[in-house]
């Protein structure tokens, strides 16, 4: 990997040309493997040691171009050199809160790597400064990325995880099998990309509304056959009724309130299970998961 000296009068280098990341995520007709792209990383930071602030850019735009068009899978060194890259552009640009985001992102996946030991800087360098804050810093934390439809991993900075850092910078990639389908560079304070969500077949949205309508067609039978119920049997103890019709309607009566019996328990069952839904799904994606574990 180049090695860099700085001087402090790289503070006063104008940044000519700032290109913000590409949107593009997914491989569409590109392909670069990782050694490829961290030499592009190498040959931006060249640009920067010899002081050519402008191709340091372009160059650095080329790297953000093509990270979408990645092959394989990044390596947590890899990943440490492209937060470094990002550290160089940052500082030029004196964007502290910039430089100490991506600063500790490169410790997460690579806290052997800094500075010095690189040979990125030299000693006394104002960039060391920011950056002794920079690692002093916490971090907030973690959240959970979206599921990726079954049978992909995601890739957070190198790294298997389903997890993203909520105020780091990262890059996210999509496995599937050993192909990568997608990789992105989700910049500090961005949303992670879209991609093809997991969805359950007994999710929660999909249970409510069909327990909710069950139940409900259950209250409306029970109802219905109750009154038809009632009829029957006024009609069985009116004076008046023909002895000829007490037979059938004694049958009627019997068979509505049989029907009336199981309206309740559907309805009672299914408005249970609406209740539960959440309960009854996570179940499901257990038992779904171990079974995608198991192939």
């Amino acid at each position: 990997m180049v090695a860099l000296c700085f001087s402090c009068s790289l503070l006063s280098v104008p940044v000519e040309a700032q290109v913000k990341p590409m949107v593009e995520t997914h491989r569409e007709g590109c392909s670069v493997n990782a050694s490829a792209w961290t030499e592009l990383i190498a040959e931006s930071m060249s640009l920067f040691k010899n002081m050519d602030q402008y191709g340091f850019e372009q160059k650095r735009a080329n790297v953000h171009a093509q990270v979408h068009c990645l092959s394989e899978i990044l390596t947590n060194e890899q990943v440490a050199w492209f937060h470094w890259m990002e550290v160089l552009s940052a500082f030029a640009q004196k964007d502290k809160a910039l430089l100490g985001a991506h600063v500790r992102a490169s410790k997460r996946v690579a806290p052997d790597m800094d500075l010095r030991s690189e040979g990125l800087v030299n000693d006394g360098h104002p960039m060391l400064q920011w950056y002794a804050f920079a690692v002093d810093e916490q971090t907030n934390g973690v959240q959970p990325l979206p599921k990726p439809t079954r049978g992909n991993v995601l890739y957070v900075d190198g790294q298997v995880s389903e997890m993203a850092p909520t105020d780091l910078p990262y890059i996210v990639q999509r496995v599937k099998g050993e192909v990568v389908e997608q990789s992105a560079f989700v910049s500090l304070g961005a949303p992670p990309p879209e991609y093809p969500l997991y969805h359950h077949p007994f999710a929660v949205g999909t249970l409510e509304p069909t327990y909710f309508m069950t139940s409900s067609i259950g209250g409306a039978v029970t109802l219905l056959t109750m009154g038809l119920a009632s009829m029957s049997e006024k009609r069985f103890w009116n004076p008046a009724t023909p002895n000829e019709d007490l037979q059938s309607l004694q049958r009627r009566t019997n068979t509505y309130s049989t029907l009336a019996i199981l309206g309740g328990v559907t309805c009672l069952s299914a408005g249970f299970m609406s209740i539960y839904a959440d309960e009854v799904a996570e179940r499901a994606e257990f038992i779904f998961d171990t079974e995608d574990e198991a192939e």
